[in-house]
């Protein structure tokens, strides 16, 4: 599984994509999360310019995020974060695309089901 040209190019500039996946049990709602991050010289993670450097492809770090969240959460308009999730996985520190995409695969059978974080109901 790979990404589309469109989503390389929303995460090499800073933009995470979500997808919303089939929840465990019906009052929840479960979402998977990417983003990339590069860290400065102290090994800070800072946001990745918004600027296209094909060389992000490999150098970029992503975290991916999967969670379940209740569903009044969402419905509600609350304010939610990691310890208001039901479950929560999160795994960084994955250097460039084709790592992203490796670990991606294990929780997210069909890229195109990612779009960038405003268009999905993602509350983190």
């Amino acid at each position: 599984m790979h990404f589309s040209l469109q989503q390389v190019n929303d995460l090499i500039t800073g933009i995470g994509l979500a997808a919303e996946l089939p929840a465990s049990a019906p009052e929840l709602r479960r979402f998977v999360e990417i983003h990339g991050y590069e860290l400065d010289d102290q090994g800070i993670p800072q946001q990745l310019s918004k600027f296209i450097h094909q060389d992000k492809k490999d150098t970029a770090l992503f975290q991916i995020c999967d969670y379940e969240i209740e569903a009044s959460y969402i419905e509600n308009h609350w304010d939610a974060d990691k310890d208001t999730c039901v479950s929560y996985t999160c795994i960084s520190n994955l250097r460039g695309i084709s790592e992203a995409e490796a670990e991606l695969s294990r929780h997210l059978s069909n890229f195109s089901l990612l779009v960038p974080e405003w268009d999905c109901d993602n509350p983190l």
